[in-house]
């Protein structure tokens, strides 16, 4: 399979009768982004911004890693690189962010792994400035937890993702 044959529609199992949303095995939930958004300000009003973007960054992390779990072991893959760019093409289908990859190198060999990728309209950053403002520094912890944990997930060993700009920042976009 290619990544441009993705169809999230397709790889999704609707059961209402059960109150269930499948992905291969995996359950899967949808919540309305003023949702995330209150749970965010009830967060940071108890635990302030670095420990709240440090649930976010945990709670994306375990999403990116098991969403690749059910992807590759669902999914046939042409190549390891649609195998690894899939994940940023479910972020899009989800609704969370869309991604666009600049650069992207690795080598299992060596556990080397640089990828450089571009988020538009992030869900966290849309909801960060409705509910603070302009940030001091990115806020996307959830992307890149996602990101992460992917990357991780793919490699077979840990990866970790740096958001280097950010909208909620004044950037223009999520980098």
């Amino acid at each position: 399979m290619q990544v441009s044959d993705i169809d999230l529609s397709a790889l999704l199992q609707f059961r209402p009768d059960e109150g269930k949303l499948l992905l291969g095995d995996r359950r899967m939930l949808v919540f309305a982004q003023s949702a995330l958004g209150t749970l965010t300000e009830v967060l940071v009003s108890h635990l302030g911004h670095e420990l709240t973007s440090s649930v976010f960054a945990q709670f994306g992390y375990r999403s990116g890693f098991d969403d690749y779990s059910v992807i590759s072991q669902a999914l046939v893959w042409d190549s390891e690189e649609d195998q690894i760019a899939s994940g940023p093409v479910l972020h899009m289908w989800e609704g969370i962010v869309a991604v666009t990859t600049e650069k992207l190198t690795y080598d299992r060999a060596t556990g080397a792994f640089h990828m450089l990728g571009t988020w538009r309209n992030s869900y966290e950053a849309e909801n960060y400035l409705q509910l603070f403002g302009l940030s001091p520094t990115p806020v996307c912890a959830s992307l890149t937890g996602y990101a992460s944990g992917w990357s991780s997930a793919f490699l077979g060993q840990r990866v970790l993702a740096i958001e280097t700009s950010c909208q909620a920042c004044g950037d223009e976009v999520c980098t």
